[in-house]
């Protein structure tokens, strides 16, 4: 099994917040779950290639 850990400091005032929350967190797990199947994909490759 492999993690991955991403850790994300920001500070958005007021209702920035909202809609920080409302868009930027479900494009970063969409983006996070991409990046996790491309190391993957990589890594099955060089299984493969042995």
């Amino acid at each position: 099994m492999t993690r991955l850990i991403s850790r994300n400091r920001i500070t958005v005032p007021g209702a920035g917040k909202a809609l920080y929350d409302a868009v930027m967190v479900p494009a970063s797990l969409v983006m996070e779950s991409k990046m996790l199947h491309g190391i993957k994909d990589r890594a099955e490759r060089r299984l493969t290639r042995r």
